[in-house]
């Protein structure tokens, strides 16, 4: 059973991934395994979490399916209970419906996407899934639209879908929604902060760890590992940039682009080994260069690592259009 602070995280994962998973095209499945965790937890507001989370799942076109990692489990003594006799059957009386209490969770999850939920079952995990996998191989899309004004107000609205004639048939789906505004997985707008740089930063850094590459700035990444004995190993990452998508205007009487550009560079462990953050200044091309790649603008950055493996990311943001670019590389230093 996790416990209320363990619960928290785990909760709040799991909406930064229902989130970042709008990024990715289609419907997507996920796998949520836990041992349980009560809604009735005021100090995480469990109740109000699961709301969200299943919320940026529909937007996101996430279906979650959850599974009890107890397996069979009962609220009766048995030989495997590490408790006292209890002759009077006090103690199972307090505990009846505990069990079930913490499955509403899981159930909640599954439930409220168009999932399921499966407990109190030792199933091998490969014939569950392969279950799942079968049973989400076909679907409907359905399309439906709040008409009047108490269906598009902010409170949670409830959906409910049902077979005409067939009241044999369950239909699993999405099952409300929130009237609010789309996810926004990576902003391009600027925040109302008393340090802009430290808002700038952050946008960059919305960027660099995203999980599928940004497009809006076509971006090259290229890594390379020198020796320089006796000092070290230098990794110098050079970064392409497309200066054809960028938003010019004139500073000086020149036309010129300001981009934010930053990078992290991540250990085996996940843990940042070096960092870089720069904004630069890009012109456009004049009309007697070739319009080949080559003469798009080149940022390099060096850093001095260790021998291990490192997981290079960078991230471009326009300052004025708002467009993004990423990259990753994997590099191993000897």
């Amino acid at each position: 059973m996790e416990a209320a602070p363990a619960t928290d995280t785990t909760l709040s994962m799991l909406e930064g991934l229902m989130r970042t998973a709008g990024q990715l095209p289609g419907r997507k499945l996920v796998f949520f395994i836990s041992d349980g965790f009560y809604l009735t937890d005021r100090k995480t507001g469990s109740p109000e979490k699961i709301r969200r989370i299943t919320d940026a799942a529909g937007r996101s076109g996430v279906v979650i399916y959850t599974l009890d990692a107890r397996g069979l489990v009962t609220e009766s003594l048995n030989a495997t209970n590490n408790m006292a006799i209890d002759s009077e059957g006090l103690t199972v009386t307090s505990t009846i419906g505990e069990i079930s209490a913490s499955q509403d969770g899981l159930n909640a999850l599954a439930r409220d996407t168009g999932g399921r939920a499966f407990r109190n079952t030792n199933l091998p995990m490969d014939k569950w899934v392969y279950k799942v996998l079968d049973e989400t191989s076909v679907y409907y899309l359905l399309a439906w639209r709040p008409d009047s004004d108490e269906q598009k107000s902010g409170k949670f609205k409830r959906i409910e879908v049902s077979i005409a004639g067939r009241p044999d048939l369950t239909v699993r789906l999405r099952n409300g929604y929130f009237k609010n505004t789309p996810l926004q997985l990576l902003t391009s707008k600027k925040k109302k902060e008393k340090d802009p740089e430290k808002a700038r930063e952050d946008d960059l850094r919305a960027v660099i760890d995203s999980t599928l590459p940004q497009r809006e700035i076509p971006t090259n990444l290229a890594v390379s590992v020198v020796p320089v004995p006796p000092i070290g190993r230098r990794l110098t990452t050079s970064i392409q940039i497309n200066r054809d998508v960028l938003t010019f205007s004139s500073d000086d009487g020149k036309q010129v682009a300001d981009l934010d550009v930053g990078g992290i560079v991540y250990d085996d462990k996940g843990k940042p080994a070096n960092s870089f953050v720069a904004r630069l200044k890009v012109y456009p091309r004049t009309m007697d260069s070739s319009q080949s790649k080559s003469n798009d603008p080149v940022y390099s950055f060096d850093a001095w690592l260790p021998p291990g493996l490192y997981q290079v990311r960078i991230g471009l943001r326009d300052s004025r259009s708002g467009r993004v670019g990423s990259a990753m590389e994997w590099v191993q230093i000897q």
